[in-house]
């Protein structure tokens, strides 16, 4: 509103006027307009910074709860201009600067040897700060302050991120007069606004990387696809066409043929460009959709994938060639990588009939290494009309549930499971003995509880399990009808929340908030559930272990439980994040111990998560709870 720099008062706009060019010949189409104020941004954490995950070996640690922190002398020199309070934040000892000039840290007595290690951390919180600075001061091989061997380096980070935590890892080669880090005595934070600034710090530590693998340790992961819909050139699972040779003499590139846990694996060192052929055998891939390959790389920076279809002719140059490259950049490192590519992405491979080489290559040039398996193509199932197996059973305790529908628990009287009012077809059926409801025709269906209203005020989450072959949303809807326990009575409360496209021919586990039934002021008295979704009146849905649950799981819930074995952690979005075999299901938890997404198998992939600190809760075959935190950024 500032911009209206000769809007003098606002307290009686009466008129909004637009205007614009051409002149008498714009077309615009408007909506949302509204006038708002800034939201108040909190002065103060209310939640404490997220807790490490670097290994305690690989970490030097000033100030943190989860490491053995060595001696500080202090963390405000006579010399400071600052404010210094100890305080916690949910349990945890965080350091609180105010009226924040500089501030120096020292550790003079015992210097800090930093030769080894890689990068600076720390958690920064603050309300106001606009520049933000970091100063690290060696005192040399003398370890004395100015004594002619001191070195030091100030980095600067402009405007950073308010009224929330900022986790800091800072290259210690970006200190680059910072020549000497054997004796390092003093940590100097300073900022703007000048002797004005408020900040929060926590595990203010030291760490090196820990060292990724050159090779691969472990196999690639066997494939699932169905043989009936594979074509393969190369994988133990399948049986493969004949490949005349997979490394052409025009290639740049040397080729291992190796095996890694018994499994064959083609290595590719030296790699600039590599040829594969199936000249004498062409591969006809008219009805294949997808491509296929495992990829595990410790330095490549790029990889490449080329098809080449020699045509109707079947000869290289023989006019009707067709052939298409497509990049794939930054391919995570040091871990398997499962490529499933549409065919339909190369887009200049017009043909498919005559597929006769596939080109690999990338950068670094002639310097990378590629370890490849499971190179096939496939197409896609056609997926099932309804399922074969059953919901997976629940594993909340029973005394922390009240259930509407499943055969694990005792479960609360339902009046009906479609009332006369739903437009839906309801049929009671079994999926492997387990008991199922399934609706089709479905446009809404309204459950009641009416008789014995459910209290719901202790619980926190609702679970259902769905299996959906066509249904593209779906929604949920909760009513309480108040104290007075009649529909309408004045006091009634709803909120309906809404799935999109949701995983088809699949179960798939829901384990909702009940927080984020904002409008349901009450839960003492639900007495309804109402299922719809799209598309209108034709969607199907089987549905199972409806029922609600108490959960409590923070990051101090951690340290109850055996550590659940993770790789990689942190880990990035899009990748996928390694369990033990043996682990059964898992169970995803946001920072505010809210369930998220339920996991069956050891593999948890993060594309559909945010970044930020999530809680894995795993269950083993033996019937063991593992748990451990994951960064994802």
């Amino acid at each position: 509103m500032a911009d209206f720099t000769n809007l003098v008062n606002k307290g009686h706009l009466a008129q909004v006027i637009f205007s614009g060019l051409p002149t008498a010949g714009g077309t615009v189409y408007l909506d949302n307009i509204y006038f708002y104020k800034d939201a108040v941004l909190p002065t103060a954490p209310i939640a404490a910074a997220p807790n490490p995950t670097h290994a305690a070996a690989n970490v030097i640690s000033m100030f943190s709860n989860v490491y053995t922190n060595v001696t500080v002398d202090t963390w405000r020199t006579s010399w400071s201009s600052a404010t210094l309070e100890d305080i916690q934040i949910q349990g945890n000892d965080t350091k609180k600067y105010s009226a924040l000039d500089f501030v120096g840290v020292e550790t003079v007595a015992n210097q800090m040897n930093l030769t080894n290690m890689t990068h600076m951390h720390l958690d920064i919180w603050t309300p106001n700060m606009t520049t933000f600075r970091v100063k690290l001061v060696d005192f040399g091989a003398d370890g004395a302050f100015a004594g002619g061997d001191d070195t030091d380096h100030e980095l600067v980070f402009s405007n950073p991120a308010q009224s929330q935590w900022i986790s800091l890892n800072i290259p210690l080669a970006d200190f680059t007069n910072l020549v000497n880090k054997g004796h390092v005595a003093q940590v100097i934070f300073s900022g703007l606004p000048v002797a004005g600034g408020t900040v929060y710090i926590d595990n203010v530590y030291f760490y090196k990387d820990a060292v990724l693998p050159t090779a691969p340790i472990a196999a690639a992961p066997n494939p699932t696809h169905a043989a009936a819909n594979v074509i393969s050139m190369f994988s133990n699972v399948y049986t493969n066409v004949t490949v005349d040779t997979w490394r052409t003499s025009w290639s740049s590139a040397t080729l291992e043929d190796i095996q890694i846990q018994g499994n064959d694996t083609k290595k590719y060192s030296a790699l600039d460009f590599v040829g594969v052929e199936t000249v004498t055998s062409q591969m006809n891939l008219t009805n294949m959709t997808h491509m296929h390959l495992d990829m595990w790389t410790p330095n490549m920076t790029t990889f490449r994938v080329k098809l080449v279809d020699f045509g109707a002719d079947g000869a290289f140059a023989g006019g009707d060639d067709t052939e298409h490259e497509l990049v794939f950049s930054n391919p995570a490192q040091a871990q398997w990588v499962s490529l499933n590519i549409p065919l339909a992405d190369f887009t200049n491979l017009v043909n498919k009939g005559h597929v006769a080489q596939v080109i690999f290559s990338g950068l670094p040039t002639a310097g990378g290494t590629v370890y490849l398996d499971n190179i096939y193509f496939y197409k896609d199932a056609v997926l099932p009309t309804a399922p074969i197996a059953a919901a997976p059973n629940p594993t909340h305790a029973a005394a922390n549930v009240i259930s509407m529908f499943s055969n694990v628990y005792t479960n609360v009287t339902v009046d009906t499971w479609r009332t006369s009012w739903s437009s839906a077809v309801l049929e009671d059926i079994q999926i492997q003995g387990n008991d199922t409801k399934k609706y089709s025709a479905l446009d809404f269906v309204g459950v009641e509880t009416v008789t014995n209203q459910m209290n719901l005020t202790n619980m926190t989450h609702m679970h259902l399990d769905m299996w959906t072959p066509n249904m593209t949303t779906f929604r949920v809807k909760l009513v309480d009808f108040g104290a007075d326990g009649a529909f309408a009575g004045g006091d009634d409360t709803e909120h309906e929340l809404v799935f999109s496209n949701p995983a088809q021919a699949q179960w798939v586990s829901l384990n909702i908030p009940l927080a984020d039934f904002t409008n349901l002021v009450n839960k003492g008295h639900v007495a309804q559930v109402i299922f719809s979704g799209l598309p209108t009146a034709g969607g199907t849905v089987y549905l199972d272990n409806i029922y609600f649950y108490k959960e409590s799981v923070s990051t101090n819930d951690v340290f109850g439980y055996d550590v659940l074995k993770i790789y990689p952690n942190p880990v990035s979005i899009g990748q996928t994040i390694q369990m033990p075999v043996d682990i059964k299901r898992a169970q995803i938890f946001d920072a505010y111990g809210r369930s998220i997404q339920q996991i069956i198998g050891s593999e948890i992939t993060t594309n559909n998560l945010n970044s930020g600190w999530y809680i894995i809760k795993a269950e083993d075959n033996n019937g063991k709870y593992l748990v451990n935190k994951v960064l994802i950024r």
